[in-house]
């Protein structure tokens, strides 16, 4: 087996990313590429209430899913807790480009997220992210470090 080359993945992630916008009629909808290679569009800033980091404890709402397939996980009826840390670097950069109050949807090239790994889960343990594959990832952050209303 080859070496893992993240340069030449990229360069495919990218071309398949290009060919979705195109093809779902949203290359002029106001995504942006990032230097990184991930793609986002924010769809609401959210308001300037501080500093987002690795460690900055959030309450958000998300929805996952490998591009063009149906998501994987969601939790949008209820706040989910969690830190960046530990998260695929393409979650940490887009979710530092929004506020309190913010949701940005974002296409993660694979070198951003499992790159050569796979992720197994659900009831049957079976192949929920397949190597090399692009994440469509929409996060909705509610509030820092303190639980929201409900």
């Amino acid at each position: 087996m080859e070496p893992y080359n993240s340069q030449a993945q990229l360069e495919i992630d990218d071309a398949i990313i290009t060919k979705y916008l195109v093809d779902s009629n949203l290359k002029d909808s106001g995504f942006v590429k990032d230097p990184s290679g991930l793609y986002y569009k924010i769809q609401r800033r959210g308001i300037d209430t501080g500093i987002i980091t690795d460690t900055t404890l959030m309450y958000a709402n998300y929805m996952v899913k490998v591009l063009t397939k149906p998501a994987y996980d969601k939790r949008l009826d209820s706040a989910f807790t969690f830190r960046l840390t530990g998260y695929v670097e393409g979650i940490r950069i887009g979710a530092k480009k929004i506020k309190v109050g913010g949701k940005i949807r974002m296409l993660i090239p694979s070198t951003l997220a499992y790159q050569q790994r796979y992720l197994k889960g659900g009831a049957k343990d079976s192949i929920l992210v397949p190597s090399n594959s692009i994440l469509d990832y929409t996060l909705e952050i509610l509030s820092l470090n303190i639980k929201p209303h409900d």
